[in-house]
C-alpha cells in the first residue's frame, strides 16, 4: 500500500453561495464545467474518503436542458458524449480528455457518470457488461484488477445550475456483491487450517449484464456461466462482484476448493441479488475423520455496500484543515503540518495509538 502525502483544500466563501455572481456579470465568457468524483459506500475499515484513487477513469456525459425541460440521454449530440475524467491523486482534481464549457449563464444541465470508464459506449440504454471471471487476479490491466474492472458504478447530478464551482457526482454500486467468511471448525491440527489452500467461487450466476446509462438499472442477461473466482480479502474473507439477479433454491452458490478437492454450498432458498448490497455468508468447515471437509452455513445477511481492500489498491484520501493563525506564515504553517503528517504515518506503519 502506498503512503500518500494528504491533500491541502482551501475553501472560499463562493462556494456557500446560492448563485455565481461572476457568471451572472460574465455571460460571454466560456466557463469549463468541473467534475468530482464520490463513491457512496459504508467505510467499516478506514475513515470516508471519495473512493477514487489516482489514475482512475470515469466516463461522463452532459445533457443540456431546454427551455426548463432536461434533454435525453443520447449516443451523441449531447453538450459532452462519453468524455473520459482521470483523477490526478497529486492534486485530488479530475483532468477531463477535453474541456466541457457550460452553454451559457442560463441553461442547466444533467451530468451522468459511470465507471470504469469504456472507449466505445454503442447504447447509452442497453450497455453490455460482462463480470471478470477472475477476481482473484492482483495483477494490474491498465489500472484495475478484475474485482475493480467488474464493479461497475453509476451517478447522475441532476438540473444541475451553471457554476464554476465542480459538480460532484455521488457514485453508487450497482452490481451485487458477495462477502464469503470462512471458520475453521473441527477436525485441523495445530496450523493445519494456515496451511492448506483455500480458493471460494460464486456459481450458477450469469456475468452478462445490459445497463441503462442514464437510469443506472441493470439486467442480467444469459444463462449462468462459469464460476467467479473471490478475491481474497484475508482473515479468511473473500469478495466477488456479481450481476444483480435471483437465484433459485438447491443451486450450488459458493464453491470452495479445499486442499485441492472441490466442495459446494447450495441455498435452500432463492436470493434475489439486489444492486448495491453486499450479501455476507459465514460458512464453517469441518474435516472428517475420512480427510474430506464438509459446509456449514453459520449465518447469512445483507447491508449496504462495504469499502473493501481489494480495489484502488486501498488507498485513501485524506483531507487537513491548516491552521493559521499569522498573516504571512502559510507556507511555514504548511511545512510544519507535512512534518507532523509524516511523523503520523510513521507511527501509523508501526501500530502505535495517537491520543
Amino acid at each position: 500500500m502506498k503512503i500518500k502525502m494528504p491533500l491541502i483544500w482551501l475553501f472560499a466563501s463562493s462556494l456557500f453561495s446560492c448563485s455565481d455572481p461572476f457568471l451572472e456579470e460574465n455571460t460571454s465568457i466560456e466557463i469549463p464545467i468541473n467534475i468530482l468524483g464520490n463513491i457512496e459506500q459504508e467505510y467499516l475499515t478506514r475513515v470516508n474518503d471519495a473512493g477514487f484513487t489516482d489514475g482512475d477513469q470515469m466516463g461522463v456525459f452532459v445533457v443540456d436542458y431546454t427551455n426548463g425541460v432536461a434533454g435525453e440521454l443520447t449516443e451523441g449530440g449531447n453538450r459532452a458524449n462519453n468524455v473520459s475524467f482521470t483523477l490526478n491523486g497529486e492534486t485530488n482534481r479530475w483532468v477531463g480528455a477535453s474541456t466541457i464549457y457550460w452553454k451559457d449563464a442560463n441553461t442547466a444541465i444533467d451530468c451522468y457518470g459511470y465507471y470504469p470508464y469504456e472507449n466505445s459506449i454503442e447504447s447509452v440504454t442497453k450497455h453490455s457488461f460482462t463480470i471478470e471471471p477472475d477476481q482473484s487476479d492482483k495483477s494490474i490491466h491498465g489500472n484495475m484488477n478484475g474485482y475493480e474492472k467488474s464493479d461497475f458504478l453509476w451517478a447522475k447530478a441532476t438540473n444541475v445550475q451553471p457554476t464554476k464551482n465542480a459538480i460532484k457526482l455521488n457514485y453508487t454500486h450497482i452490481m451485487s456483491g458477495i462477502k464469503v467468511v470462512l471458520q475453521q471448525g473441527s477436525g485441523f491440527n495445530g496450523d493445519e487450517w494456515d496451511r492448506i489452500e483455500h480458493i471460494v467461487s460464486v456459481d450458477g450466476t450469469s456475468r452478462k449484464a445490459s445497463i441503462d446509462l442514464s437510469t443506472g438499472d441493470i439486467i442480467a442477461e444469459g444463462a449462468a456461466d462459469k464460476s467467479i473466482i473471490a478475491a481474497d480479502q484475508d482473515n479468511d474473507t473473500y469478495r466477488a462482484v456479481i450481476v444483480p439477479q435471483t437465484v433459485t433454491a438447491g443451486s450450488n452458490l459458493i464453491g470452495m476448493t479445499i486442499d485441492g478437492t472441490a466442495y459446494h454450498y447450495a441455498i435452500d432458498e432463492s436470493i434475489s441479488f439486489i444492486s448495491g448490497k453486499m450479501y455476507t455468508f459465514t460458512l464453517k468447515v469441518d474435516k472428517r475423520s475420512s480427510g474430506d471437509y464438509s459446509l456449514t452455513l453459520i449465518s447469512q445477511s445483507i447491508s449496504s455496500w462495504e469499502n473493501d481492500n481489494s480495489s484502488h489498491n486501498f488507498e485513501s484520501v485524506a483531507y487537513t484543515v491548516i491552521n493559521c493563525p499569522i498573516e504571512g506564515t502559510l507556507s511555514q504553517c504548511i511545512a510544519d503540518t507535512e512534518k507532523n503528517q509524516k511523523i503520523f504515518a510513521t507511527l501509523k506503519s508501526l501500530d502505535v495509538s495517537i491520543l
